[in-house]
């Protein structure tokens, strides 16, 4: 029988990692945003220092506290698995639109995280999507990404 092989964290060290992830991705895209007419930035720039503010205070709560945290195991198949499913998501709203795309990506998420009600499921999808279309569309006056299909 093989083993199966398994990457050995501590929760610390995956929570600073998840951070600085996200912090790069957001410094990313407020230097992008920086392209666009000044009303059209005005949301990423927002959205971005706020994420950017927010990382940087769970970075010192984290390096406060004294524990490191029950050790998190990370399968290689479980980390290909999760990078697949993000990029498919990316390359979704692209094809199909942000709205398909984005029920479809929480509606995987949810199910490979043991969440294996569908009525749960379906629920929490359609009013994430619904409340993401009213606070961009309706609140901000954002249009959402275009797919090449038109959605």
């Amino acid at each position: 029988m093989s083993e199966v092989i398994t990457l050995e964290f501590s929760q610390k060290k995956c929570e600073i990692g998840f951070l600085i992830f996200i912090a790069a991705f957001s410094a990313l895209f407020l230097h992008i945003s920086f392209e666009y007419s000044e009303i059209s930035r005005l949301i990423p720039v927002m959205a971005c220092s706020a994420t950017l503010a927010l990382v940087v205070v769970r970075l010192v709560q984290i390096f406060m506290a004294k524990e490191e945290g029950k050790p998190v195991k990370i399968s290689p198949k479980v980390a290909l698995f999760a990078l697949v499913l993000f990029v498919g998501y990316l390359g979704g709203t692209y094809l199909i639109g942000f709205t398909i795309a984005t029920a479809l990506f929480v509606a995987l998420v949810m199910w490979f995280s043991d969440y294996k009600k569908p009525l749960l499921i379906l629920c929490i999808t359609v009013g994430y999507v619904a409340l993401m279309y009213f606070l961009f569309v309706k609140v901000f006056s954002v249009s959402l990404p275009e797919s090449l299909i038109g959605f």
